[in-house]
């Protein structure tokens, strides 16, 4: 794949990737822009979180951010803002849909995130990881198991 675009379209056509999906297709997005040299400066990961059940996830990770000291959890939607866009794999994103939005500029601060049992499992990290990295030509492997249990 030579352009972000195609990744996206390979990560948006796999099963479950916007139910439990999302944070590891934007953490694939960022290896892979980062791999070929085309992360811009303006690269963040985007926490979206609508307020329907999702509250102390946010308040969970705004505590994190502020005293880095925490687990990091999912939220409602993740996706990146990559040259002057929010998107994830399957469009641009519309912020006004969310009722918190987190800025985060911390890789660990994602993969600790996606190492959270918080995820949505209808997404097969066992199964959908590996075809990932083949087709990416990335590694994964720090995210694949769920290490950390829910903070709360």
């Amino acid at each position: 794949m030579k352009t972000l675009q195609e990744v996206r379209n390979y990560l948006a056509d796999i099963n479950y990737i916007s139910n439990g999906g999302c944070g590891i297709a934007a953490y694939a997005m960022y290896l892979w822009l980062k791999k070929n040299d085309q992360l811009t400066d303006d690269f963040k990961f985007v926490f979206l979180y609508n307020g329907w059940g999702d509250e102390e996830y946010y308040e969970n990770n705004l505590r994190v951010l502020k005293n880095r000291d925490g687990i990091p959890v999912a939220a409602s939607h993740i996706g990146i803002f990559h040259n002057g866009i929010h998107m994830d794999c399957e469009s641009e994103i519309k912020l006004t849909r969310y009722k918190h939005i987190q800025f985060i500029e911390d890789e660990e601060f994602l993969v600790n995130a996606l190492k959270s049992n918080s995820w949505n499992h209808l997404f097969d990290r066992d199964k959908q990881i590996p075809i990932i990295e083949k087709a990416l030509d990335i590694d994964l492997s720090n995210v694949k198991t769920l290490v950390f249990e829910k903070p709360f």
